[in-house]
């Protein structure tokens, strides 16, 4: 029988889908079935960590990522059961942080202290001011959701409870970096994320896959980098902050690439599906391999994913992947073969290379922070 060709993975981050369901209708949203108001049962829960604490994969640090569907749905007191029952199971020298994203139009007192309680870290996903938020974030009834997210993020600030932000860049608000700019000063946020708007699951298409976007998101990171020196913000990018240190320190590049090894990103669905590779993978199916799912944790033991046949077959492909990245791509020891997930939903297969999200999320990013750690060079000479 054959297993994966890895010599023992690790799991580093558990991605747990509490429930599929959002309270919004984000039009960029990749989720196949967000319309489904069922939750992981608690005797899911339980199942997961115990077979996930019982493996053979772990060290140190396991990091419990919220994700899927909007994660607050389901409630606090969800949340306070499924601590404890992982609290209850874990072992003695494991470190687990949680993590959560959330549109955060849920978010209360009570959410905050559970939060605090368990040193819960916040992402909250906002595009901006109004006129740019709600032209694709909005609720079910059509309405925008800009009042509703700020409510929850300002009860975070007030609560001096630290958060960071998600915002997507689509083609409008690559046209306005002066605008997101001056939102983020005038509100206090100064941890953010830019993620371009890709073409993913059920969204097979993206504003920013027309003639132009990689000039324009080269053009959007340059003049939003300026901003931020010129002025003397205490605002940090995840992607400048990214790249900054991976061209500074190759030997960063050892760390590999999580979303494309086995189990290093663990995802388990509402109903105790089993998959790995890129979290947005679960619930898709591959033209190729059928189902992306590699077991049900409530039937399967974490070891018996190395040896599943759709797992195996995925997991060369991938790795085939990377190889061809490796050999065609000049950015390949910075990006180290980019994300299956991207590479499916653009081009069909994994084991084919550039994609939309590699060209504006990676590539656009390493020629602008390059650019400017040459330009610092150059002055200091």
């Amino acid at each position: 029988m054959r297993t994966a060709l890895v010599p023992r993975p690790s799991i580093e981050m558990l991605v747990l889908q509490s429930t599929p369901f959002c309270n919004l209708d984000c039009s960029y949203c990749y989720l196949p079935d967000r319309n489904s108001k069922r939750k992981m049962s608690m005797a899911t829960v339980e199942r997961t960590f115990e077979k996930v604490f019982r493996s053979p994969f772990l060290s140190g640090h396991l990091t419990v990522l919220w994700h899927a569907g909007e994660p607050l749905v389901p409630g606090p007191a969800y949340y306070a059961d499924a601590f404890a029952v992982i609290e209850r199971l874990r072992p003695a020298d494991l470190v687990v942080s949680h993590s959560i994203q959330t549109n955060a139009t849920l978010l209360n007192e009570e959410w905050i202290d559970l939060f605090r309680a368990h040193d819960v870290r916040v992402g909250a996903s906002i595009d901006g001011p109004p006129e740019i938020n709600d032209r694709n974030r909005k609720t079910r009834s059509g309405g925008g959701s800009f009042e509703q997210t700020m409510r929850g993020i300002r009860l975070l600030q007030e609560h001096r409870y630290p958060f960071h932000v998600i915002t997507v860049l689509t083609q409008q608000s690559l046209q306005q970096p002066q605008q997101l700019f001056d939102f983020y000063v005038a509100n206090g946020i100064e941890r953010i994320a830019f993620n371009v708007e890709e073409i993913e699951g059920v969204h097979g298409t993206s504003s920013l896959s027309g003639e132009g976007a990689d000039r324009n998101v080269r053009r959007f990171y340059e003049t939003f980098m300026a901003l931020t020196e010129s002025t003397g913000a205490k605002i940090e990018v995840r992607e400048f902050v990214g790249a900054f240190d991976a061209i500074a320190r190759p030997e960063s590049a050892s760390y590999g690439n999580p979303l494309a090894e086995p189990l290093r990103t663990l995802s388990i669905g509402a109903n105790g599906e089993i998959s790995t590779f890129s979290p947005e993978l679960l619930g898709y199916a591959s033209p190729r391999h059928g189902h992306l799912v590699f077991g049900n944790i409530h039937e399967h033991e974490i070891a018996d994913v190395l040896q599943d046949p759709t797992f195996l077959a995925v997991s060369e492909e991938i790795a085939s992947g990377q190889a061809s990245c490796r050999t065609s791509c000049e950015y390949f020891s910075i990006c180290l073969g980019g994300s299956p997930a991207n590479k499916l939903f653009e081009n069909g297969r994994f084991d084919s290379t550039e994609t939309l999200f590699c060209r504006l999320s990676k590539k656009a990013v390493i020629d602008v922070v390059l650019g400017r750690m040459e330009a610092e060079l150059h002055l200091a000479l």
